[in-house]
């Protein structure tokens, strides 16, 4: 694949992983409650989960789709900025970025296959409740919080200062773009005391986490408009 091609399969790869994952939340806000149910207790959130079984495990793989999309976008955005000379900030930024994307796959995972499984046993009295809740507990406070929040958004956080860098160091692509996933960054870090119980923690968490889409959507328009000025020929050719 020619650079002018990596370039614009970057900022369609950014674009569609941006809008998989803005789909799927805005979803689960409407048929599940996003994000206020994840910190419901276990008895509201295995009976909502129950109810809306239909659809929202799948809605949640959807998600786990996007984190395996976020691998592929993490290599494709470090290789378009080795394109304009690359550093090593782009090098951290790709390997934050493919540790983002195993830890949503497998940590999502949990709501696809375990906990469908645990609210099925809840609302059908095949299994002692309490049993029942302390497994949903373990899984929810390690997979859950620790893991596939905390553990991914601190990466995240980090792949979104190190691209953002090193975008500033090409001096030719998305200075604002830059700025705007730095600031981002700072919040998904505050955000993230939210296991410390940090004050609006969980709020701005969950507001920084959807910025950060919003950042793979000026990415990716900013790379379409950077080919489109430099290569205007192949973009036409690629498009069709």
């Amino acid at each position: 694949m020619s650079e002018k091609q990596t370039l614009i399969v970057t900022a369609v790869m950014s674009i569609v992983t941006a809008l998989l994952m803005g789909t799927c939340f805005g979803m689960l806000g409407a048929f599940f409650g996003y994000p206020e149910i994840i910190r419901e207790t276990p008895q509201v959130l295995l009976t909502r989960l129950y109810e809306q079984r239909h659809i929202v495990p799948y809605l949640y793989y959807g998600l786990g789709i996007a984190g395996v999309l976020i691998v592929f976008t993490a290599l494709l955005i470090h290789e378009s900025i080795r394109i304009f000379g690359g550093s090593i900030f782009s090098v951290m930024g790709r390997v934050s970025g493919v540790i983002v994307g195993v830890l949503l796959f497998t940590g999502i995972l949990r709501y696809v296959v375990l906990f469908p499984y645990l609210a099925d046993q809840y609302m059908n009295g095949n299994s002692e409740k309490e049993t029942l809740i302390l497994v949903f507990q373990s899984f929810q406070y390690h997979v859950g919080v620790c893991v596939t929040e905390h553990a991914m958004f601190f990466f995240l956080s980090l792949m979104l200062v190190f691209f953002s860098v090193a975008l500033l160091k090409t001096g030719r692509l998305g200075r604002w773009t830059a700025i705007f996933g730095i600031a981002t960054a700072v919040l998904l870090f505050y955000g993230n005391f939210e296991l410390f119980d940090v004050p609006y923690a969980f709020s701005v968490n969950r507001l920084a986490s959807k910025l950060s889409g919003v950042w793979l959507i000026f990415l990716g328009i900013t790379i379409i408009r950077f080919s489109m000025k430099q290569y205007p020929r192949v973009l036409q050719q690629t498009v069709r």
